[in-house]
């Protein structure tokens, strides 16, 4: 059970940047396009 635990939080841990960074790109991009 701890195991199944720390590897959900290891997986929101690495996902929130990526998230992040996903949304920059696309606000970048749409401020680009305007």
């Amino acid at each position: 059970m701890q195991q199944k635990s720390d590897n959900v939080v290891s997986h929101y841990v690495f996902e929130a940047p990526v998230r992040i960074w996903h949304w920059l790109t696309v606000l970048c991009m749409a401020v680009l396009m305007v």
